[in-house]
């Protein structure tokens, strides 16, 4: 399966995703699905403020920078709460799942051993997520059916299928909120050049 496109065109690196975190360890692939998520949820608040005004966009800017005398408000624990309390993501199950994996990425960066994924770890975020099972299991086959060098371990297909589906979810959400303003700009170039 390929990369699928958007309506603005961007990519959806689905099976990118699946293989990079597959070729991870177990502690690996919880931090660094962990890491793309953040980052997924950053977007999103980025393109939130993107649609508001130049002084909320600036304010936003250097809140979230990593060099902020923010620093707190820029962790992803902050970034969760933010997206969650101003309702960018209103499907609360999307957000105790988003919460839960922030949870097991602190426990897992915590770890002076190199940890091993187990059903436990994955059973609290899978029961928020009980209403999107079919599209879960879709990205389970579709991890248990890309080639990697490690043994396969049905809890990291099912935390990779987890992240995976949240990524997309949030990439989901940023699209509409960036699509208008895209067809908004077209417009603009258009009526300026006819």
């Amino acid at each position: 399966m390929g990369k699928r496109k958007s309506k603005a065109g961007w990519p959806v690196p689905r099976d990118d995703m699946i293989h990079a975190l597959l070729k991870e360890s177990d502690r690996g692939c919880v931090l660094v699905g962990a890491a793309f998520l953040d980052e997924q949820v950053r977007t999103l608040l980025i393109a939130w403020y993107a649609s508001s005004n130049a002084e909320c966009r600036g304010f936003m800017n250097e809140v979230l920078s990593e060099t902020s005398l923010f620093v707190p408000y820029s962790s992803a624990a902050w970034v969760i709460r933010k997206a969650l309390a101003i309702g960018l993501i209103k499907d609360t199950k999307i957000g105790d799942a988003i919460r839960l994996l922030n949870t097991l990425r602190n426990d897992f960066a915590h770890l002076s051993h190199k940890g091993d994924l187990t059903p436990q770890d994955v059973k609290p975020i899978r029961a928020c997520l009980k209403a999107y099972e079919q599209n879960i299991r879709t990205l389970v086959d579709a991890a248990k059916d890309t080639p990697n060098d490690r043994p396969f371990s049905e809890s990291r297909a099912q935390f990779v299928a987890v992240v995976v589906f949240l990524w997309i979810h949030c990439w989901k959400l940023i699209e509409n909120l960036v699509t208008p303003l895209v067809e908004g700009l077209e417009k603009f170039n258009q009526s300026r050049t006819s």
